[in-house]
């Protein structure tokens, strides 16, 4: 297939997808990987821009050059089929290490920012995950890529509104929140090749399963991706530099969405929970899937089971959890990294492939 711009903006839109969810929109992600350096992890956020284009383009030549249809597929090219099965007990634990992190940032939301106990937020976004499970996940997907434009324009629009509009302007000397974890490294490039690193699984999951035939040609859809991943993790970063008493809330861009106006904060409110929610039920819907086509079991119950195992971790905290679990996958992530540059490289090598 020949290059085509729409084709390319597509296969880009699906990448910004993959790794653009709650997590990443609540601000937190944000505040623990980068701006716990100051404004140093301004550096970080244009670092993983550059990042997530080239490993992005990475993955979409492979696609193209090695037939790869599904992840599975894009494994065993990079460590063969004996090594395979790592790749899913990974993705077992990163599904239920997100459904654990979404169900404690419902809880905060309707703590923080609804002033509401949080034995209500934790019992309601439970219910709604309960739900999900029971109904099999149903248009779970769908509802949330439809809601991913709205949380991507709050996102932007918030962003942009703190950095020209309010707060105060960036001080270099600004002094950064107290990291929660150890885990992100003691400097802003570590913090970020860790970031990159466990959010390209998922990118990689989701290009992969495109196919050769939608990707040929299109490599350049990685580039248009990754650079605006970066933009957006820019715009969000640069305006909770602006209001540095977001630091302090679990859900930071809520905050700076109320303080630039109360009805945006009801907007970031609504699609933020419903996003966390989609994500959470997408999570459990997906592990109860796995284990219960492993076992033979029935998925309903085994969903509602993983969903029981994973309330007493919501306690921990939203920003605790994000400081603690993310940077661990990110660090399992990192031979994946290191799979596609070797892969590549042997490629670029082989004549055969000229």
């Amino acid at each position: 297939m020949k290059f085509s711009s729409w084709r390319s903006m597509q296969i880009g839109a699906a990448y910004v997808g993959a790794v653009i969810g709650a997590g990443f929109a609540s601000g937190q992600e944000i505040v623990q990987f980068f701006l716990v350096f100051g404004v140093q992890g301004i550096w970080g956020l244009a670092f993983i821009g550059a990042a997530f284009a080239v490993f992005g383009t990475a993955v979409l030549f492979l696609i193209e050059k090695y037939n790869v249809e599904t992840y599975q597929e894009m494994i065993n090219l990079l460590f063969g089929k004996r090594i395979g099965w790592l790749f899913d007990v990974w993705i077992t634990l990163f599904l239920f290490a997100g459904l654990c992190v979404m169900l404690a940032g419902g809880t905060a939301i309707f703590v923080e920012h609804l002033n509401l106990p949080g034995v209500w937020g934790l019992g309601i976004t439970a219910g709604g995950v309960a739900a999900g499970i029971i109904g099999q996940g149903k248009g779970i997907m769908r509802i949330n890529s439809l809601l991913m434009p709205f949380l991507l324009l709050a996102s932007v629009g918030v962003g942009l509104t703190a950095v020209f509009y309010g707060g105060s302007p960036i001080n270099p000397h600004i002094t950064p929140p107290v990291s929660a974890g150890k885990l992100v490294g003691s400097h802003w490039l570590t913090a970020a090749v860790l970031y990159v690193s466990y959010n390209m699984i998922i990118g990689m999951v989701i290009l992969s399963s495109l196919g050769k035939r939608v990707v040929a040609g299109n490599a350049a859809g990685g580039a248009l991706g990754g650079m605006f991943l970066g933009a957006i993790a820019l715009i969000i970063g640069l305006g909770l530099l602006s209001f540095p008493d977001a630091f302090f809330y679990e859900i930071p861009m809520i905050y700076v969405a109320g303080r630039t106006h109360p009805l945006l904060k009801l907007y970031y409110v609504f699609v933020l929970w419903l996003a966390l929610l989609t994500t959470a039920i997408a999570d459990g819907y997906g592990l109860a899937k796995r284990v219960s086509q492993a076992a033979g079991w029935n998925g309903q119950l085994v969903g509602l089971v993983i969903l029981i195992a994973a309330l007493p971790f919501a306690p921990i905290g939203f920003t605790n959890m994000v400081a603690t679990f993310y940077p661990l996958f990110g660090y399992a992530g990192l031979p994946i990294l290191a799979a596609i540059i070797a892969r590549l490289g042997m490629g670029a090598f082989n004549r055969k492939s000229f």
